[in-house]
């Protein structure tokens, strides 16, 4: 039996090393056509993502940091979303909170977007407005008195 290793052919018709550079390029317009549908899709997903979630809630205002736009509030359970609990949430503009003072009761539209929680149409609620907090939740909360 004669076994002739001058020619290096992976299959019969093609020689090896073309065969490879061929697979090498079908990979490569894989991974790059994959990679282009990621991103289409990540474009799309936070286009419609722009305020997809949002609830309406009550609860008491905390802080405001100006610096970042951003304001600390204790709310309501939010059925079937999140338990009652303190958060800090974005807001668009400070001046949204000005009129607020810590311990003032709160009603806002909790909106999810992207990522992120901001607090929307934020109004005053009369001070005398009973909250549905956990006492749990009440006892980590600084006194307003």
């Amino acid at each position: 039996m004669i076994i002739d290793d001058s020619r290096p052919y992976l299959f019969a018709s093609t020689p090896y090393h073309k065969k490879s550079k061929t697979m090498k390029n079908h990979y490569l317009t894989v991974v790059i056509l994959l990679l282009a549908l990621g991103l289409m899709a990540c474009g799309s997903e936070s286009e419609t993502r722009d305020e997809s979630a949002s609830y309406d809630t009550r609860g008491i205002f905390l802080s405001l940091d100006a610096d970042i736009n951003v304001i600390s509030v204790a709310h309501e359970d939010i059925p079937e979303v999140m338990n009652a609990m303190r958060m800090n949430l974005r807001i668009d503009s400070p001046e949204l909170v000005s009129e607020l003072e810590p311990g003032d009761k709160i009603s806002f539209r909790l909106a999810r977007v992207g990522m992120q929680w901001y607090a929307r149409s934020i109004e005053a609620l009369p001070p005398d407005t009973e909250l549905e907090l956990p006492d749990q939740l009440r006892a980590m909360l600084p006194s307003f008195d």
